[in-house]
């Protein structure tokens, strides 16, 4: 089984390490990050997820050529009553991280200061992704005073590129968001958040050191992620095993369950925080089950993960921006 095989950080093992390093109390990270690759390994079965992700938004307020979400069977966003109900029995749980999005754009939920506050006096490592563009001065010096741990960033190509991608934002404002965020938090000596950028490879591919050394000015960790097309008929890994139902869990926007990041995946849904407690669903027959047919070699007898992105080989790898862009998809 390879670990985090999806993750391709294009950047130096001393930013790296920095970067996982400076997120909070180092030892608690480092014995995570042993769990987080072991765990899976093994096939061991913690007493509660290493990880949970809360979708507090689906919503997004852009739309970007490459991705998903135009897609997705129904968006909104999550109530304050499950939102809480869920940090909470992570908090009660001793859990140690938690990412408060997944599919959409996290900021355009109306209370996600609150969340982000109310996360972060339970939860020793606390996240978000983005998309920047609502990375304002405010938001800025919001996520530097209450010490988020870190922000993942979307950002993908440069200049032009990232215009065309990224509509309606633009680089240049974008680019300034994060630059003000990071001299702001180093202003103040703070470590955090952490700040990750990125990118899909056609993106950046053309020239990638001129991304490298543009955007690593403005942030501590650079990742290049392969590219996937979700239109092209699925060709299966014959011996993948998937990592996640040993380390997580996702929560959507709706309360509904499962243990891996796959969209529209309702046959592997292990129910909702209204009726079951994330505890009963990690232990719960339906995700045991999911394991013993990952273990067993028979993981295509599901649907969602027959067709998932990670456990199949990934086309397209040589396709440029430009025709993903006419594509749409």
């Amino acid at each position: 089984m390879k670990i985090n095989f999806h993750q391709n950080p294009y950047d130096s093992p001393e930013r790296f390490w920095k970067f996982y390093g400076k997120q909070g109390d180092f030892l608690s990270a480092f014995i995570n990050r042993i769990q987080w690759y072991e765990y899976p390994l093994y096939h061991f079965v913690s007493d509660f997820p290493l990880h949970v992700d809360i979708e507090t938004s689906s919503k997004c307020n852009m739309s970007c050529p490459m991705c998903f979400r135009k897609n997705l069977k129904e968006s909104g966003q999550m109530d304050w009553e499950t939102f809480c109900k869920v940090v909470d029995e992570c908090k009660e749980m001793g859990i140690y991280s938690i990412r408060l999005s997944w599919r959409g754009e996290a900021l355009t939920h109306p209370r996600i200061f609150d969340m982000i506050e109310y996360s972060i006096e339970k939860i020793p490592n606390v996240s978000f992704l983005t998309n920047t563009f609502l990375v304002t001065e405010k938001v800025a010096d919001f996520l530097v005073d209450v010490g988020l741990s870190y922000i993942g960033c979307s950002f993908d190509g440069i200049g032009s590129i990232y215009n065309r991608i990224r509509s309606p934002a633009k680089f240049e404002e974008s680019y300034e968001n994060l630059r003000y965020l990071k001299s702001r938090r180093d202003k103040l000596g703070r470590a955090k958040p952490r700040i990750r950028v990125c990118s899909i490879w056609p993106a950046v591919s053309n020239d990638p050191q001129a991304y490298y050394d543009r955007m690593s000015k403005v942030s501590d960790l650079i990742v290049v992620n392969n590219y996937k097309n979700f239109s092209a008929p699925p060709a299966p890994i014959p011996d993948f095993v998937c990592q996640y139902p040993w380390e997580r869990l996702i929560v959507a926007f709706n309360g509904r369950v499962q243990c891996c990041t796959g969209w529209n995946s309702d046959d592997i849904s292990l129910g909702n925080v209204a009726e079951k407690s994330l505890c009963e669903m990690w232990h719960g027959d339906k995700l045991n089950r999911l394991r013993s047919l990952h273990r067993e070699g028979r993981r295509l007898e599901l649907e969602s993960c027959s067709i998932c992105r990670h456990g199949n080989e990934l086309t397209d790898q040589s396709i440029s921006i430009e025709e993903i862009i006419e594509r749409g998809f």
